[in-house]
């Protein structure tokens, strides 16, 4: 089973906890308010609707982002990095197995075995593609640059910017998932220092 390193703890926890920070931006699509108002032709049509909910934010004004345990995913529990997968009856998988496969990475969680306070402690180690389209969801251009080459000259680069302004840069991380990690814990810092 795989030990992370307290580097990879601290990306994965500070990470976590600067989406939630992230996550309660102003929604950029509706500006804020939650809905679009809706034509004079088309209130005539239906004059009991003045406004449509917003998509993005589904009329609350705020991108909200929330974590949830999905099965495939690896998260941080009790200083181990954990694979989550799910449980099939007769499948090879036993619904009642415990915590328990080990793959030489990490050992594997059965998804069903999770009760509500193991949920509450996990920490989630995210793809950094999948920080990136929650980012973009929420009005931000992420730009991640790599430049490959011998162990010592690689490096990545990260920029999220929001409309036609720079807001983060991380240069020379030692990859691309580093430097999208620093890039979303710095935004999380300057967005609670604002």
């Amino acid at each position: 089973m795989l030990q992370p390193t307290e580097s990879v703890k601290h990306l994965a926890l500070s990470c976590y906890k600067a989406m939630q920070v992230i996550g309660g931006k102003e929604c950029p699509k509706c500006g804020g308010k939650g809905y679009f108002p809706l034509s004079k032709e088309r209130i005539t049509v239906a004059p009991q609707h003045t406004s449509i909910d917003c998509p993005t934010c589904n009329g609350t004004g705020k991108v909200k982002w929330k974590w949830e345990l999905q099965v495939g995913e690896y998260i941080l529990l009790d200083d181990e990095i954990h694979l989550l997968f799910p449980t099939r009856d007769g499948l090879g998988f036993d619904a009642g197995m415990s915590c328990g496969r080990s793959t030489g990475y990490c050992e594997e969680k059965c998804y069903q075995d999770f009760t509500d306070s193991i949920k509450a402690k996990c920490i989630p180690i995210l793809p950094w593609e999948t920080i990136i389209k929650i980012l973009e969801t929420m009005g931000y251009v992420v730009t991640v640059i790599y430049e490959g080459g011998d162990e010592l000259h690689k490096r990545g680069y990260c920029n999220i910017w929001e409309e036609d302004k720079c807001v983060v840069e991380v240069e020379g991380a030692k990859d691309c998932p580093e430097a999208v990690m620093l890039a979303v814990i710095k935004l999380g810092k300057e967005l609670t220092n604002a």
